[in-house]
């Protein structure tokens, strides 16, 4: 049990944050006091004295904190918040407060913010009042000074003579990785979106140039956290429950568009409309020489024998093959959509894809109808909200032999054909929602 306060001298402008322990503790701890540096401001000196005690304690200690301040509270419970994205420019305090977050986010066990009034008479937070009120000059240690708003950024040339134009687009350059990392360490949605800074300057760019209007204002709803889904609708106090109407899951933009049972044919013709798609791109890049299938049944296909090594009755149909007679390979092409919510959701996908049993059944049977040929399983998966593994891609495309100038133009139809058929399959859950309120009705 532990107690912090901050104060403000309004005539010095001076902070002080302090920090006292309850004596019931089984691990007893010395009572903190600093001096807080940065722009005066009760709520900094009020999460400096947070800070403070979160450096001071155990990770594995339970921890419950009296503080009487409730905008730091309020500040706290917004950056837990799915539908908030703080950033540096417009967030008071953000070095400070994401510092807290940051150290609540390492704890293992239970933290309790218990939030009491100030002045009312409760000894442990008048205690911490007495220990946050400001000494004189250098009697305390100064901490937590606030960062510099400018952007220092080093830029090195190898001669004299470079212009300023390139300059300033270093400069940007390097600003721009700066801000996406730091946007990667903010617990926030626009962060889980953006894993690194060329995978999301990418995304942007081809998403701008190519979407619809309304599928540009979904995706900024999506990214933000603000999708009109059940589960945003609860976060601001507008829905009761965060529950899918049609099939009782948690109600969110990934659910909709990828996992809702109630859409499993939408999200099917999805499926093929987005891979037809690509896949009339991808086969304009391949060398001459090539045979391809779409869609079809192995059995069907003139690649050797290959129904009798695994017998008629299965029905074996990949997204598409390609037989490269000249090299001896036989490529089977799976793709599939899947959330991108998340850093490994790709990742996952991939791999249980390739762990299915009926794809090692399928290369097996080839062996065997081909012997001496390398059969070999390539896998495109796309996340609901156009986010892809480009270095996988990119690998994927020099394997089939493609010409390399195609793929920007076939990254950039990815993400597009991501946005459309999410359009698609939305504008069927609306009607299937309206159907049912029809029927309730």
């Amino acid at each position: 049990l532990a107690a912090t306060d901050g104060s403000v001298d309004s005539a010095t402008g001076r902070m002080g944050a302090g920090v006292v322990f309850s004596d019931l503790n089984a691990i007893e701890h010395e009572p903190i006091r600093l001096e807080v540096g940065g722009e005066p401001a009760s709520l900094r000196a009020e999460a400096a004295a947070l800070a403070a005690l979160l450096e001071s304690v155990g990770l594995e200690e339970e921890l419950v904190v009296l503080i009487d301040s409730l905008g730091l509270l309020q500040n706290i419970r917004n950056w837990t918040r799915f539908d908030f994205a703080p950033r540096r420019e417009t967030q008071e305090h953000y070095d400070l407060i994401s510092h807290v977050m940051r150290l609540l986010g390492r704890r293992t066990v239970k933290t309790t913010l218990v939030k009491v009034k100030s002045h009312s008479g409760v000894p442990l937070n008048e205690l911490a009042d007495e220990h946050a009120q400001i000494e004189e000059e250098g009697e305390m240690p100064i901490c937590y000074q606030q960062e510099s708003d400018y952007v220092l950024v080093q830029v090195q040339t190898s001669d004299l003579g470079i212009g300023v134009k390139q300059v300033r687009r270093e400069i940007e350059k390097r600003t721009r990785e700066r801000n996406w990392n730091e946007l990667r360490k903010a617990d926030a949605v626009a962060a889980r979106t953006m894993f690194t800074p060329g995978r999301g300057q990418q995304f942007f760019t081809r998403a701008r140039s190519r979407l619809a209007h309304r599928d540009k204002r979904r995706m900024l709803q999506v990214m933000g956290g603000i999708f009109p889904c059940n589960f945003w609708r609860k976060r601001i106090n507008v829905c009761e429950h965060d529950q899918c109407v049609l099939c009782g899951k948690r109600d969110t933009y990934s659910h909709r568009v990828c996992s809702c049972s109630h859409m499993h044919d939408a999200i099917t013709a999805a499926h093929d409309t987005a891979w037809k798609a690509l896949y009339e791109d991808l086969i304009k890049h391949l060398p001459e020489g090539v045979n391809h299938w779409y869609d079809t049944v192995l059995g069907s296909v003139p690649l050797g024998n290959f129904t009798r090594q695994l017998g008629p009755e299965r029905k074996y149909k990949p997204d598409a093959v390609l037989e490269m007679p000249l090299s001896h390979n036989i490529f089977l092409l799976e793709f599939t959509r899947t959330t991108d919510m998340w850093e490994n959701s790709l990742d996952r996908a991939n791999i249980r894809k390739r762990d299915k049993e009926s794809y090692k059944q399928m290369i097996e049977g080839l062996q065997k109808a081909r012997p001496g040929w390398r059969i070999r399983l390539i896998t495109f998966v796309l996340g609901d909200r156009g986010f892809f593994d480009e270095e996988r891609w990119k690998t994927n495309w020099k394997t089939l032999k493609l010409e390399e100038r195609g793929f920007p133009r076939f990254a950039t139809l990815a993400v597009q054909l991501a946005h459309e058929v999410a359009g698609d399959i939305l504008q069927a859950y609306n009607g299937a929602l309206a159907a049912q309120n029809a029927r309730q009705d």
